[in-house]
Parts: C-alpha cells; structure tokens; sequence
C-alpha cells in the first residue's frame, strides 16, 4: 500500500498515540500539485497499490475535499482501493463524498 501523509496536523492529543514524535510540529499540508505528482509516480508502478491518506488527521486538512476529488478521480481511472486512516472526528463532514 502507498501511504500519502497529507497532513502533520492533528485535532486530538492521544497519550498513546504511534505518530506521537512526527504530529503537531510545524504545520505542514501537503499541496494539490505534490499530491498530483505523488499519483503521477504511483500510477507508473506495475502493481497497482491500494492509497492510504495518513495523517496526523487526514480531514483537518484545509483543502480535505479536493484532496477526496483528486484521489476519487485518480481511483476510477486507475482502479486503486482508497483508504482512509481517521480518528473519526470530522468525518460526519465528508460522508456522502466517501459513500
């Protein structure tokens, strides 16, 4: 599976939480374009990984929903499995987009 961490950011202070030491530092999001490249490299391997949208929490990132649209195109084109590794938090938000 390819892994795209999109976002360093979290909305919950787990004291047991794994990615406890990479989380909450320096903002950082990743942008429409890098993501569009990191696609554009995936899409040129021979076995078709299923795309996990790590995080900190993936659906804090300010620009979630056109993240969700470039990842939902790319999969139909492509036919890869798209995971989404979430607190849960927010993602009342995002449901008819992720049905």
């Amino acid at each position: 599976m390819a892994n795209i961490l999109i976002t360093n950011r979290c909305n919950l202070n787990c004291p047991y939480c794994f990615a406890d030491n990479v989380i909450n530092n320096e903002k950082q999001f990743i942008t429409i374009e890098q993501l569009k490249n990191i696609l554009n490299y995936i899409s040129k391997s021979k076995n078709n990984p299923s795309i996990g949208l790590i995080g900190g929490e993936p659906t804090i990132h300010p620009n979630f929903n056109e993240i969700l649209d470039t990842l939902i195109e790319y999969s139909l084109n492509h036919r890869n499995q798209l995971k989404l590794f979430t607190n849960g938090i927010k993602l009342g938000d995002f449901a008819d987009k992720l049905n």
